[in-house]
């Protein structure tokens, strides 16, 4: 009677093997396009030591750095919400200007406190 002794095999360097089998396939699309060996005509034709370098931009053409806001004293904020009506005229102003984008939107329903 023979009894195994020791661990099983590991699953994984059979899997390993297997998917990449699967890569190989697709490793054909990372690699570059050949260069052409002939030229049509003479303005494709361009001497070896002539290199055309792309334009360069930078990253921080138009930059603008950071300003602080003025900002006002929250009671003073407050204040001025409520002079002006509160949030109800903010939501008016809100609906005015979807009214605006859209000439066959309905009458807004007005909300009394």
């Amino acid at each position: 009677m023979n009894i195994p002794i020791g661990l099983p095999q590991p699953a994984w360097p059979g899997l390993l093997a297997v998917a990449l089998m699967a890569l190989v396939p697709f490793s054909g699309h990372a690699q570059p396009d050949p260069a052409p060996t002939h030229t049509t005509g003479p303005a494709q034709a361009q001497p070896a030591n002539e290199l055309t370098l792309p334009a360069f931009r930078s990253a921080l053409d138009g930059y603008q750095p950071y300003s602080e806001e003025k900002t006002l004293d929250w009671k003073l904020a407050n204040e001025q919400t409520a002079r002006i009506g509160g949030w109800r005229a903010y939501a008016r102003e809100a609906s005015s200007s979807s009214e605006a984008g859209s000439s066959s939107a309905a009458p807004a329903p007005t909300v009394k406190p």
